[in-house]
């Protein structure tokens, strides 16, 4: 009988998860850098992802999400929405062949809806994005602006991840030999 876990793939996913705790906890306490570092927190998670190594990654999500709320409060949810499950998300649909067509609409679909949470608290927390005087806009019509910049630079993110997961892929395979 084949071992569940092997160490090989429990080393693959500490290390991602350590990656990526500490760059989300980097993103928190070096706002400058937030956005970058939240991207270099996905990569952690491709670590695992690139030798498709599917539930380990999804672990080192897990652990790397629930110690960095200890650390970061609030502040994970980039990470926990954005950058680590869409990571998972698009990662498996692109490893498992998923056509395009079915899994566009899927992350249209979880942006709007990550962009709806983040939108809410932004403005319970910090400003409301509505008071914002933007020439003679209504507050919905901000919203869809927001909104669509915020699923372009999803999609942006979406074809940099499988960028960087066929890079990492080579590298890691060579590494690992």
């Amino acid at each position: 009988m084949k071992a569940p876990f092997s160490s090989k793939k429990i080393a693959t996913a500490a290390i991602g998860a350590a990656v990526s705790l500490l760059a989300v906890i980097g993103a928190f306490y070096i706002p400058n850098l937030s956005v970058s570092l939240n991207v270099i927190a996905a990569i952690g998670l491709l670590i695992p992802l690139s030798q498709k190594f599917y539930r380990e990654a999804a672990l080192a999500y897990l652990a790397a999400g629930g110690l960095g709320a200890i650390f970061t409060n609030i502040h994970i949810l980039p990470f926990v929405m954005v950058t680590g499950l869409y990571t998972l998300f698009a990662i498996i649909a692109y490893d498992k062949k998923i056509k395009w067509w079915i899994t566009a609409p899927i992350g249209f679909a979880y942006g709007c809806l990550c962009f709806f949470i983040l939108y809410q608290l932004t403005s319970l927390i910090a400003l409301d994005l509505t008071k914002l005087k933007m020439g003679n806009l209504s507050p919905a019509a901000v919203y869809i602006i927001l909104n669509a910049v915020f699923l372009i630079a999803l999609a942006a993110y979406h074809f940099l991840i499988l960028w960087i997961n066929a890079y990492l892929n080579k590298l890691i395979a060579k590494i690992m030999k």
